[in-house]
């Protein structure tokens, strides 16, 4: 009896575990789940009183046996989780990750890619995880591909359809549509009568803007292919870091101005940040310059970063729909856990323009 007690024990607590059953809810009777699992009633009682040890159902005479909102604790370490917390939205985009694995009463380790001994703890950390999900760009892919080849269920959570696809086809993917997200961008500068545009970002973003492809983003020229289709113009303005501000990147106000002004005398021109970082630089900039006040400018973010909401800034933005991007992640994680995770998914979630940064509803 034991051993079946045992059986049936784990197989109701994984059906409890992946939400079948629910806090309030009444399992079905003794004599039925006899029936169903082909045994006296006798070893399913066994079940109903090791689940109520756990704490899991309270059996109570003449009612049934309740599932509690206590859920069963996942075994230590069987998920490990690759985040840079730091980092704008792939930090919130973790939280919500986090919170539904506390909801599910997992307690993942966390791995920071920042730190300087992130693959040996990573390497240690797989040798007890059953469920890897690494979020940004920042891991280690040759380690991701190792956990893969292990069988452990390796969900890789980034910004964009970046790095390489020999090695994103690895894992379980949920990607951002960054080529979607630039042509909302385009269409809307477009539909503001903007013919000419000049997009501000880091070096290697404005580089891939003016056509020098990278393959670790695809936010520039996909921007740029869209907009030329249209029959758009453009000119690239990298942010330059002073000498006594090593990481801090800024909009040069007179190179700017005097891009705009050659720009404006030819067509109307609009202004894309291909991070609300910048876009937020040249709104402010150029509000502050009377020299630029006639100019109405039309500017456009990208990203709908909570620094940029605290400033209420009036430019639109992409918003990267983390929601959509976190219930995603969720799904493949209870898929994994009820051992329904076979052939690689790649999941592609479409970012949506906002006009009040902060409040995508």
């Amino acid at each position: 009896h034991g051993s079946l007690a045992n059986h049936i024990m784990q197989v109701l607590r994984s059906e409890i575990f992946s939400g079948k059953y629910k806090p309030g809810d009444i399992l079905p009777a003794a004599k039925d789940l006899a029936m169903r699992f082909g045994v006296s009633a006798m070893p399913v009682s066994q079940a109903f009183h090791m689940l109520e040890d756990e704490g899991v159902v309270i059996c109570k005479s003449g009612t049934g046996t309740i599932v509690t909102d206590c859920r069963p604790i996942s075994a230590p370490g069987s998920v490990a989780l690759c985040l840079k917390p730091g980092a704008h939205l792939y930090g919130e985009l973790g939280s919500m990750v986090l919170n539904h694995l506390h909801t599910c009463r997992i307690y993942p380790i966390t791995i920071d890619p920042a730190h300087g001994e992130s693959v040996d703890l990573m390497k240690n950390a797989l040798r007890f995880a059953n469920i890897l999900i690494s979020i940004g760009h920042d891991f280690p892919f040759s380690e991701l591909i190792k956990a893969k080849s292990k069988g452990i269920n390796t969900i890789a959570v980034m910004a964009a359809e970046s790095g390489s696809q020999q090695a994103l086809d690895h894992f379980h993917e949920v990607l951002l549509d960054h080529p979607k997200g630039t042509e909302l961008v385009a269409r809307q500068l477009w539909d503001q009568g903007c013919r000419r545009v000049v997009v501000l970002g880091t070096s290697t973003m404005v580089n891939e803007a003016a056509g020098k492809a990278s393959e670790y983003s695809m936010n520039g020229s996909a921007f740029e292919q869209c907009w030329r289709n249209m029959g758009g113009e453009m000119r690239v303005l990298a942010a330059h870091i002073p000498a006594i501000m090593q990481n801090d990147l800024r909009i040069d106000l007179a190179v700017l101005k005097k891009i705009l002004a050659e720009e404006m005398a030819k067509d109307k021109t609009g202004i894309f940040g291909l991070r609300d970082f910048e876009a937020w630089q040249a709104a402010g900039l150029l509000a502050e310059d009377p020299d630029c006040l006639d100019w109405q400018v039309p500017v456009i973010g990208y990203g709908n970063t909570p620094w940029a909401w605290a400033s209420r800034p009036s430019f639109p933005t992409v918003d990267w729909n983390l929601e959509a991007t976190a219930a995603a992640v969720n799904g493949l994680i209870n898929d994994a856990l009820e051992n329904k995770l076979a052939d690689n998914r790649r999941i592609v979630i479409q970012p949506r323009l906002i006009m009040s940064p902060g409040n995508p509803q």
